[in-house]
């Protein structure tokens, strides 16, 4: 008996790429993570721009891709000292900052108060709630940071002027 093959079969089948990359409708936790990991290796390769496509469809929505985003123009500021660029990223990490606020934990004002006189344990927050918190405070201190670039390059622009003038 003769064994007949479908000469198709020996045949490899192959796809079309996609012209983007699909996107998730929701972004958990960790998902995030590893799209910033991703993300941060892009921007160590010098891949800036793709790191920065890559965040920024997501960058209202989740708070890792937000705080990677807001990252990536606050170090572009600090490296160039450029006053657009300061205005920039501090622009980018209020955003940052108030995609973040949407994941942390609500409190009504009692609660608050009472929050200063007790001390709050990390059990009472859910992990969502406390990587909020690090990615908030994160965001804060850049925008310090920043805030401080720009003050120090505002005064030596001032005592440059006053130097002129004398």
């Amino acid at each position: 008996m003769a064994n007949f093959t479908d000469p198709r079969a020996d045949e490899d089948e192959y796809e079309d790429a996609f012209e983007d990359i699909p996107m998730a409708s929701q972004m958990d936790l960790k998902s995030a993570l590893d799209d910033c990991n991703v993300a941060l290796s892009l921007f160590l390769n010098n891949k800036f721009s793709e790191a920065l496509d890559l965040l920024r469809p997501w960058s209202k929505d989740s708070m890792y891709h937000a705080l990677g985003y807001s990252t990536m123009y606050a170090m572009q500021a600090a490296m160039t000292f450029e006053q657009q660029d300061i205005l920039a990223a501090i622009a980018t990490l209020k955003e940052a900052l108030q995609t973040c606020q949407k994941f942390r934990k609500k409190n009504s004002v009692v609660e608050s108060l009472s929050l200063l006189i007790l001390k709050r344990g990390t059990d009472q927050l859910t992990e969502e709630e406390m990587h909020a918190e690090m990615c908030y405070a994160e965001c804060l201190l850049q925008k310090a940071a920043l805030t401080l670039v720009q003050v120090r390059d505002l005064c030596s622009n001032l005592t440059v002027f006053t130097k002129a003038s004398s």
